[in-house]
């Protein structure tokens, strides 16, 4: 996880040579912070208390950065949303999710929006103009994993530093569908505006580099 608590109940991010609680189950957390992966907080023996935990990495990060940290990994029940807004949770999702785990997850945050990591499959990911004015466009997906056929209907694809892609509608066999495209500048102002931070727009070209992550 990126954020701890330390003893005076502070949200913090990982230091060197630092212990700090963790916020799901209070039991203590170590940092790691080498010179490979991104600097995060871990439990002792490396299992995560929250079950729906993915291994964070420097593309969560980026989207994070944007956000006031207070809105960063909220514990609810007994999870961590990656991202609290007054309306939705935003859940960033970079491995694959079966379909019982994402109508779960839906089930229990109930308002959400899904952002996937798409850069991995992009190539796969084929667009045709539908309506230019509207940045509206028709894609062919090949190769689509089936289980994206259940995500609620505010699932983006996040394709590369500038572009998000919110998916409409989706055929049953996830290969055909229809979306519009957003800069994601203009994601941002649309769907993370009250919990931005006032310094967010200099964090805007940080997707370009993507890479480091852990378990």
């Amino acid at each position: 996880m990126l954020y701890a608590y330390n003893n005076q109940g502070n949200k913090i991010l990982a230091q060197p040579h630092k212990k700090a609680i963790c916020p799901s189950c209070n039991n203590k957390l170590i940092s790691k912070c080498g010179e490979i992966n991104i600097w995060h907080w871990s439990h002792k023996h490396n299992a995560d208390c929250d079950t729906w935990s993915e291994g964070e990495s420097k593309w969560h990060l980026n989207w994070k950065s944007f956000v006031k940290k207070r809105f960063c990994e909220v514990v609810i029940g007994n999870h961590r949303a990656d991202i609290v807004h007054p309306t939705w949770i935003i859940e960033l999702q970079k491995s694959h999710l079966s379909s019982i785990d994402i109508c779960e997850r839906q089930k229990f945050y109930k308002n959400m929006i899904w952002i996937v990591d798409g850069q991995k499959f992009s190539k796969n990911f084929h667009l045709v103009v539908k309506d230019l004015d509207k940045n509206i466009f028709k894609f062919k997906w090949k190769w689509a994993r089936k289980s994206y056929y259940y995500f609620n209907n505010y699932l983006f694809i996040h394709l590369n530093h500038r572009k998000i892609f919110h998916i409409k509608k989706i055929s049953r066999n996830c290969m055909y569908g229809w979306g519009k495209m957003y800069h994601i500048s203009d994601f941002i102002n649309i769907y993370m505006k009250p919990i931005l931070k006032k310094d967010y727009k200099k964090y805007l070209t940080i997707f370009e580099d993507e890479g480091d992550s852990y378990e």
